[in-house]
């Protein structure tokens, strides 16, 4: 289906939802939002004014919450800019040793420690804002904030707008960042190690990582580039020894040759062998259907039909099929997806394993080549959305998140792979939600048992939604789909509404490419 097609279809799904009105109000929205955002003035506006400056150099915060700063090493000529900034600011006076200066009798004087790698440059406002927010806190924290790139021309580039603490996503780079501040407790027993030992044991040490998403600090792009050394969480030494069995749960009806390359692609480019197939036959009508079904059957024993019959709920057919399921993990998977990265099914298993994540998703792409899943933003139209979706594989790439496994709000069950254990522990899918939002729910209530929820980029399929099908949104459908969304948000008001903790507030809720919020 054409670019084209496929969002005049995405309109009129949306016009039926919502009527005309918001619709002609969305379209000027969107055509606003596509300019792109100038970060130098938009970081102008949302950092402290000159007032406010004054205000924090008057409230002298430094004489009742002293603080020491340590600089890590680097050259002369960083070392100097760090202090330069460190002079600068509004918190007042801080005293600044070395890596090879400082010790724990002078540190123990202060009530917290900023570390600083040489050549960061902090905003006059870090340091206050940064104390500010850490003594709201409960001891031994660790608070780490946002940054962005100081060219050698002077200009500004490239914000980086931090998710949550996520130790997933930290054990791969460290997106932490050269600037943390530290309650004096979980410094002083550190010894003078390089700065990426220092900061793994600074956040294995501490109570509670707190993130603050303010643009605080400065760095040059070589600084930026050595915080991106992806380091995959499966090791060699990690690696899973055994294959747990996999039940791959595929609902269908008709659509055969969708089914058949679906299940072809599992079979020959998964990766995985020790798994059986779940057929949940649903209401189809064309014959053939079902002699396509004894023939796959028939090629391959591990291949098994489910008969569910009633009026169609994802939820609950997913349910139902789970009950028969002997695997110790779930693989839901739609019949309109194919494996696009050889070992796909191979890689979710070794992500879930190795980090007893409750569930684990991958990278959808559209046939065209676009994103279609990247993980799930609380939020974005106004409840949930696919990350990154509409944007070209090569554009995409480019992101910082796109080769790492990180934590998200939610992944989709159009390719979910779940702990069987997990899935009965939360009750499945919840069955008032047959249409929408159900693998989002379902993602939420993995979270409120403790489990945590990972994207995985390495692990690449194809979905061909609607792409030669279109959007069948009829007003029956669309009357269905808002009555779910509002259970859905009545459900989880409360998260909905304090923000999605794996996505920056400052970034938009209105476009999924991770752009600032205008």
């Amino acid at each position: 289906m054409s670019e084209l097609k496929k969002k005049l279809d995405k309109g009129v799904a949306y016009l039926k939802r919502n009527g005309i009105r918001q619709t002609l109000i969305r379209a000027g929205r969107k055509a606003a939002l596509s300019r792109p955002v100038d970060y130098e003035k938009w970081l102008k506006s949302h950092s402290a004014d000159r007032r406010e400056l004054e205000r924090q150099r008057a409230a002298e915060l430094w004489k009742r919450v002293p603080v020491s700063a340590v600089l890590l090493y680097g050259t002369a000529q960083e070392e100097q800019q760090s202090r330069e900034s460190l002079m600068q600011q509004t918190f007042g006076e801080i005293s600044v040793y070395t890596q090879d200066t400082w010790n724990a009798q002078d540190i123990q004087k202060c009530e917290y420690i900023l570390l600083i790698q040489a050549g960061a440059v902090l905003r006059p406002e870090a340091v206050y804002r940064l104390v500010t927010v850490a003594s709201e806190k409960q001891k031994k924290s660790l608070l780490y904030t946002d940054h962005d790139i100081l060219e050698k021309n002077g200009h500004l580039k490239d914000p980086f707008c931090k998710p949550d603490y996520d130790p997933v996503l930290q054990s791969q780079m460290n997106y932490l960042g050269p600037v943390l501040l530290a309650d004096t407790e979980l410094v002083k027993d550190l010894k003078q190690e390089e700065q990426e030992e220092v900061w793994r044991k600074l956040a294995a040490k501490a109570e509670q990582i707190c993130h603050v998403p303010e643009l605080l600090y400065h760095i040059s792009e070589k600084m930026d580039q050595e915080l991106e050394s992806p380091v995959w969480i499966q090791t060699e030494k990690e690696m899973v020894r055994t294959e747990p069995l996999v039940s791959v749960i595929i609902p269908n009806k008709d659509h055969m040759d969708d089914l058949i390359c679906c299940i072809d692609s599992v079979l020959k480019s998964g990766g995985y062998e020790h798994l059986e197939i779940l057929i949940v036959e649903n209401n189809s009508t064309q014959p053939e259907t079902f002699r396509e079904y004894e023939r796959l059957m028939e090629k391959d024993r591990r291949i098994r039909l489910i008969t569910w019959k009633g009026m169609f709920n994802y939820s609950r057919i997913n349910n139902d099929a789970a009950m028969e399921a002997k695997g110790d993990y779930l693989l839901f998977l739609n019949n309109d997806t194919k494996i696009k990265k050889v070992g796909a099914i191979k890689e979710l298993v070794q992500c879930i394993c190795t980090t007893a994540a409750g569930a684990v998703g991958c990278r959808l792409i559209y046939g065209d080549g676009t994103i279609q899943h990247a993980g799930v933003v609380l939020g974005y139209g106004g409840v949930a959305g696919h990350a990154f979706e509409g944007m070209a594989e090569c554009d995409y790439a480019c992101q910082r998140y796109a080769r790492m496994i990180r934590q998200m709000s939610a992944v989709t069950a159009a390719c979910m792979l779940v702990s069987r254990e997990a899935f009965w522990q939360i009750g499945g899918f919840t069955e008032e939600l047959g249409v929408a939002y159900n693998d989002i729910d379902f993602c939420m209530k993995l979270q409120k048992q403790g489990y945590m929820v990972l994207y995985d980029p390495k692990a690449e399929l194809y979905h061909y939604e609607s792409q030669t099908r279109g959007f069948e949104m009829t007003a029956q459908k669309a009357e269905r789909v808002k009555r779910e969304a509002d259970l859905f948000c009545r459900t989880w008001e409360k998260e909905l509404n304090k923000g999605d903790r794996f996505y920056n507030p400052n970034l938009t809720l209105e476009k999924s490419d991770f752009s600032l919020k205008r």
